[in-house]
């Protein structure tokens, strides 16, 4: 099809007017009288439709003879704006090549198509959801991308391993989406010494569908390590989704460490619907992240929607520096001394925290107790102003060393663990205990066997209360450990006649002295 417009200049145009002066010449010619003369009262516009064509000329010749015979048929286009037009066919036989007008019409019919487009194909803009529309500005509107993230930290010191925890929500109707990228400017991924198959934290996911609300529970697995990068699957262990058993795998993403923090990062495969349900998810690493030394540490979180969305939030924690060990430690209104003792740092004195004086007559394994060698009253203050507090500081049942407020923060009573920590250090319980003896006389009895205190620990023979009295000033020191054997605990002993360390279980209601130890 062709668009003619009246104003159009065009082939059609010239060859049909090259036509009309044609006709017009021969009707001219044919006004000249028998003298040569042209006849002033003739017009060629035979037939008086302001147009000069072979109408007229047919009309004109009529004149001299008998009427134009027009019995005969012609086949050809008759419709005179065709291309095929023949001016002497009588009869349409089919043939002509339409022209479209300026308002796209066709022998009195509209070839709009419903975008507007003369003669058009119709839609054909293809949108985000597959529609096919006439153009970008027809599509739907994208649907939102507005995730809820949360990045948590659950430990705070410096260079101490933490807990990571990431979570993340979306709204039903959201777009979906496609990647997901934790990097952290500082800290590291422990994963030295990490083996396929370990467990190295725990996944949830909560799922709101048009079928029902479900509950998938998972454990992180590592799956494959490849030269620093290690893939971690979600390994069910519990559902009430139809979709996913226990043991099946819902998911997985990548961690590794980088040259400055650590990277997450997952990749969601496409589902072709772009829109997501209602869903709550949760990821915690165990104890995997090592904070930096401190300062604070910035956790950026990027996701990327299906659609091209692009949603970034970042999160900051002031991670608290460690005071170098040695330095004086202030807990309860009193400055502690600390020693470095390998990987460990530890209190190098007895601790001093006592919220009350009990009767020295009588114990408990369940009720905190907290006594001073020799002190017989119930005064706190009295009890703090004797010598044996000043030295020695004081005696707790095995409850009250387990109480709050006995260490500062981020301190602790140790474990029987962290006490063979220490001897190991030291070349063992065999000669640990002259390394932690307090040297001289001044308050251990003679022989004071093997003290040299190489390791500052400074223990002193504190003694300990037992059944309604105080023993051993002198001769043994003790120490309790945070860990139970059966109904009794662990405990550090050390000798005024042997340089070794000696381990035993004692009642928890016996009285000796404590320790603290860094976390």
């Amino acid at each position: 099809m062709y668009v003619l417009c009246k104003n159009s200049v065009s082939f059609y145009i010239y060859k049909h007017m090259a036509m009309r002066y044609l006709i017009a010449f021969i009707l001219v010619a044919l006004s000249f009288n028998s003298f040569g003369q042209i006849n002033p009262n003739f017009n060629p516009d035979y037939d008086g439709n302001s147009f000069i064509d072979i109408s007229d000329l047919l009309g004109f010749l009529s004149a001299f003879g008998s009427p134009w015979d027009n019995v005969d048929e012609i086949m050809g286009c008759t419709y005179s704006y065709a291309v095929e037009y023949n001016p002497l066919a009588t009869v349409d036989d089919g043939s002509c090549t339409l022209y479209i007008d300026c308002a796209c019409v066709l022998n009195g019919s509209s070839l709009l198509d419903e975008c507007g487009v003369c003669d058009g194909s119709g839609p054909s803009y293809t949108c985000w959801d597959g529609d096919l529309v006439c153009g970008e500005s027809d599509c739907t509107a994208l649907p939102e991308f507005s995730p809820t993230v949360n990045i948590m930290l659950a430990e705070l010191m410096g260079e101490s391993a933490s807990s990571l925890t990431y979570t993340m929500t979306q709204d039903i109707g959201e777009s979906e989406i496609f990647s997901s990228s934790v990097v952290s400017d500082l800290g590291s991924f422990n994963l030295s010494g990490l083996l396929v198959g370990d467990v190295i934290g725990s996944g949830i996911l909560y799922l709101e569908l048009y079928a029902g609300n479900f509950y998938i529970a998972s454990n992180l697995v590592v799956s494959n390590i490849n030269n620093g990068y290690y893939t971690v699957f979600n390994y069910v262990t519990a559902s009430t989704s139809p979709a996913y058993s226990v043991g099946d795998i819902a998911g997985g993403f990548v961690i590794s460490n980088s040259e400055s923090g650590i990277s997450i990062y997952t990749e969601v495969p496409e589902d072709e619907d772009f829109i997501a349900e209602a869903y709550y998810m949760s990821l915690t690493f165990d104890d995997l992240f090592v904070n930096p030394q401190g300062g604070p540490v910035l956790f950026t979180s990027t996701l990327t929607a299906e659609l091209g969305d692009v949603d970034v939030q970042e999160f900051i924690f002031d991670i608290i520096p460690i005071a170098a060990c040695g330095n004086l430690v202030s807990h309860d209104g009193y400055d502690y001394t600390t020693v470095q003792i390998g990987d460990q740092c530890w209190f190098a004195e007895n601790c001093r925290y006592m919220p009350e004086a009990s009767d020295f007559n009588t114990g408990s394994e369940t009720v905190p107790y907290y006594y001073v060698y020799g002190y017989e009253g119930a005064d706190v203050e009295a009890a703090k102003a004797t010598e044996n507090y000043s030295t020695y500081g004081v005696l707790y049942n095995w409850p009250a060393v387990m109480s709050e407020g006995i260490c500062p923060s981020d301190w602790h009573i140790p474990s029987d663990d962290e006490w063979t920590q220490l001897t190991d250090f030291l070349g063992g319980v065999s000669v640990g205990g002259g390394k932690m003896k307090e040297t001289g006389y001044e308050h251990w009895v003679s022989p004071n066997t093997g003290a040299t205190n190489s390791s500052d620990f400074t223990g002193l023979p504190g003694g300990f209360r037992y059944s309604g009295g105080f023993f051993n000033i002198g001769y043994y020191g003790y120490w309790w450990s945070s860990t139970e054997s059966g109904s009794y605990s662990w405990l550090r002993l050390l000798s005024y006649y042997y340089d070794t360390v000696l381990q035993g279980d004692y009642s928890q209601a016996n009285g000796v002295s404590a320790r603290c130890v860094r976390d």
